[in-house]
């Protein structure tokens, strides 16, 4: 029943600034809506949990030989929760940061820490009634071996 449209473009950079400095971002801007109406929404209405713009950027620094830091941005434009564009989830922008520790030539340990600000944001739902909180402060540990 019905059908939606959805037009944007997104634009993505990655590079080293140095030696020791390596960046990568993008911005996307998306416009979603309703073209032919549906049984829950009129031709021009906004499709759901797509926000209009997203915004990222990621900075990782070499800081010695065995040691390299990471800190990024998430910034999401306002979307809708459900079909009828009655409840709006709000923008947010979230800072996450990481360690990158070479502990020997074979063996590589990385801890990520989302939401580094403890910042409240909800990114997405299940519906007007069932919105869905981001994640606290999280931090997550992994280690890499190789032969």
């Amino acid at each position: 029943t019905g059908a939606q449209r959805t037009t944007g473009w997104e634009l993505g950079v990655a590079g080293d600034v140095t030696a020791r400095w390596q960046v990568a971002g993008g911005y996307a801007t998306q416009r979603a809506r309703i073209v032919s109406r549906t049984g829950s929404a009129p031709t021009g209405a906004q499709v759901p949990l797509v926000p209009e713009e997203t915004i990222s950027l990621w900075n990782r620094v070499r800081v010695v030989h065995r040691l390299a830091l990471g800190v990024g941005v998430v910034h999401q434009g306002k979307s809708y929760a459900a079909i009828d564009n009655t409840v709006t989830l709000p923008a947010f922008t979230r800072v996450d940061g990481a360690a990158f520790v070479t502990l020997s030539e074979n063996l590589k340990l990385q801890a990520n820490v989302e939401n580094v600000l403890d910042a409240r944001y909800y990114p997405t739902s299940h519906g007007n009634n069932n919105i869905m909180p981001g994640a606290p402060r999280t931090l997550r540990m992994s280690i890499a071996a190789t032969r």
